[in-house]
């Protein structure tokens, strides 16, 4: 990461949560919409939540099922794969649906990159095009 973009990532974490609301939906939940216009590569938010191993992910779902598990860092097995596991700890990252979508009538607006920030991995939303509000 250039001194550039820490800088502005830094930036970032001092904001409040952007133009956002909650919504529910029946049937699916809560949903995060957009309070006014974004526009296109913007920050969106920080994807936060436990980190663990993917194996220990897999002996916890057994009993409690999570829909919102993101991967971190894909190693070669179960026990180097981290994935982030929102449930004990999340922001609003857990409500945006269709995160990387590329497929069907709900294409994202939103995808993910990997970041290292000072050598602590994290995984950051941003818009990938121009978003209306609602």
């Amino acid at each position: 990461m250039s001194r550039t973009e820490y800088q502005v990532y830094k930036n970032y974490k001092k904001q409040p949560i952007g133009p956002f609301r909650f919504v529910f939906k029946e049937g699916m939940g809560y949903d995060v919409t957009a309070d006014k216009d974004i526009k296109e590569r913007t920050l969106i938010c920080e994807y936060i939540g436990e980190v663990i191993t993917l194996r220990k992910c897999v002996d916890l779902e057994a009993t409690n099922k999570n829909d919102s598990i993101m991967d971190l860092r894909v190693g070669c097995n179960s026990d180097e794969t981290l994935i982030i596991r929102p449930e004990k700890l999340t922001n609003m990252a857990r409500f945006i649906n269709g995160i990387n979508n590329v497929k069907g009538s709900n294409k994202a607006n939103v995808a993910t990159v990997r970041k290292l920030t000072k050598g602590i991995p994290s995984v950051v939303l941003y818009s990938i095009r121009a978003i209306k509000r609602g």
